[in-house]
């Protein structure tokens, strides 16, 4: 704030100085200027006036003392010389007003007084007393112009020191301001940065302890810990909740509407084990050579007997000299993967149109083998099973 008011108060000072000078420079001094040099041409053309009158006398003077004779031969002469001598000095005087620099500088106003004075001069022509009384007025205005003039270029001068004075005290305040927020900007910086020294300090050797903490950390004894700790906590695992049918009893698994994928990551195979038992004695049987084995199904109840069966304990599943004939096996493996969750080979009907729309080997190979390259492992291996087994 005190900088700000002081800034405030050199700038004031500072422009009123300036306005002092331009305004007495541009306007005052012209005035003044303007005024001595038109009282100066005013006395040099009167002055012309009066050595034109006076040489006119003397020429009149001259002739009276003269014969006739000669006056008339001479009478003529004082007129030529009157004449061009007067015109000489209209010449001089129009030379004097068209070559003078105040005439350039103040245009039609000083053109107008100029004539004005030259006018009254002409009228006081036929009077020698009243043009050397008009004469001795002139040359105290001018005396009184140029010490009016001089003055003022004193005075100019005066407000010129001023304002170079001021300007200059306005840089030394400018000096002092920048040196005094050099200043202050300094220390502020300096108490940041030693802030800033101090702050990375205590985190270097923060950082410093946390490497030396991790140096000592072990992942397998925190583990063997936390293992312990569980331990002692006696955790128990609950148990699995079996679906109970009403007239086949409780089942270990559901297998019918199931993921194939679910299957392989729980039993860790990719082929289920009821598609491999039930391929395997459909083949035993010789159920490939029978008409329609996989289009006539079996009894009903038998079909839900085995499937509750697999669903029981597949592991514990005999298909060998069982009750079963081969039309029931081949109708449990159809509604197993009739009843996939996901379908064993996802093949939507735009890809089936485009394939029947296809007449090219190669194109329709490759159809087939980007769907195929989708499946996952699982689905990929039971189909392979069950492609294998249709076309023996």
């Amino acid at each position: 704030d005190h900088h700000e008011q002081r800034r405030k108060r050199v700038k004031a000072v500072l422009s009123e100085k300036n306005a002092n000078y331009l305004n007495y420079r541009t306007r005052d001094i012209v005035k003044l200027h303007k005024n001595y040099f038109n009282k100066c041409s005013e006395y040099v053309s009167l002055q012309q006036q009066v050595l034109i009158s006076s040489h006119d006398e003397k020429s009149s003077s001259n002739e009276q003392l003269l014969p006739p004779s000669v006056a008339r031969v001479s009478s003529d002469e004082p007129l030529v010389l009157g004449r061009v001598s007067s015109e000489s000095a209209r010449t001089t005087a129009t030379e004097s007003l068209s070559s003078s620099p105040h005439n350039k500088k103040n245009g039609m106003s000083g053109f107008i007084t100029q004539m004005r004075s030259q006018l009254a001069n002409a009228a006081a022509a036929g009077d020698p007393s009243r043009l050397t009384a008009r004469l001795a007025k002139l040359k105290k205005e001018v005396h009184d112009a140029d010490q009016e003039y001089r003055q003022g270029i004193r005075t100019l001068e005066s407000l010129r020191r001023f304002q170079v004075e001021t300007a200059a005290h306005a840089i030394r305040h400018v000096e002092a301001v920048l040196l005094d927020k050099s200043d202050a900007i300094r220390a502020a910086i300096l108490t940041i940065s030693k802030q800033e020294q101090e702050a990375l300090a205590n985190e270097s050797s923060l950082t410093k302890d946390t490497l030396d903490m991790l140096d000592q950390m072990d992942g397998k004894k925190d583990l063997e810990r936390f293992m312990i700790e569980y331990e002692k906590l006696g955790f128990v695992k609950p148990k699995p909740v079996c679906y109970e049918n009403y007239y086949y009893g409780r089942c270990k698994e559901l297998l019918f509407g199931s993921r194939l994928n679910d299957y392989a990551k729980e039993h860790n195979r990719t082929v289920p084990l009821i598609v491999t038992k039930c391929i395997e004695r459909v083949e035993l049987l010789g159920g490939l050579e029978k008409e329609g084995i996989y289009r006539v199904s079996g009894r009903q109840s038998n079909i839900d007997l085995l499937k509750s069966e697999f669903e029981k304990d597949e592991e514990l599943v005999e298909l060998v000299d069982s009750k079963y004939d081969v039309f029931t096996i081949a109708s449990v493996l159809k509604l197993y993967l009739r009843e996939l969750k996901d379908p064993l080979f996802d093949f939507p009907m735009n890809d089936r149109v485009t394939y029947s729309k296809l007449e090219n080997y190669n194109d329709r190979k490759s159809i087939l083998e980007k769907s195929i390259s989708n499946l996952s492992q699982a689905e990929r291996d039971t189909l392979k099973t069950l492609i294998t087994h249709l076309a023996k």
